[in-house]
């Protein structure tokens, strides 16, 4: 969706959009690879902020028509799927500290 931002936006919402995105299955990939309930949560957390960033940033997107309604709204449902997926992670991750 970024791709057609206008050149003007390559180093502002452009930028930040494509690194939240990154960042959230960074983080999870990061948190599976640690031994402690604690760190795999914490770096699952980061993640979930990640994603509430992209939302935050796609709704900036659509809100100056960088993005069209279709686009926002498709986003905005993967992103929520994935918060969900996310919390559900975090959940079963902390059940195995009992």
């Amino acid at each position: 969706a970024t791709e057609k931002f206008p050149q003007s936006e390559v180093f502002g919402l452009t930028h930040q959009i494509r690194r939240a995105s990154v960042s959230i299955t960074s983080n999870i990939a990061e948190g599976f690879g640690r031994r402690s309930v604690k760190e795999k949560i914490h770096f699952y957390t980061i993640a979930h902020a990640s994603i509430s960033e992209v939302q935050n940033q796609i709704l900036i997107g659509r809100d100056v028509h960088y993005i069209n309604q279709e686009t926002f709204h498709k986003i905005a449902t993967q992103s929520v799927s994935v918060s969900k997926l996310l919390n559900r992670l975090v959940s079963t991750t902390r059940s195995l500290r009992t």
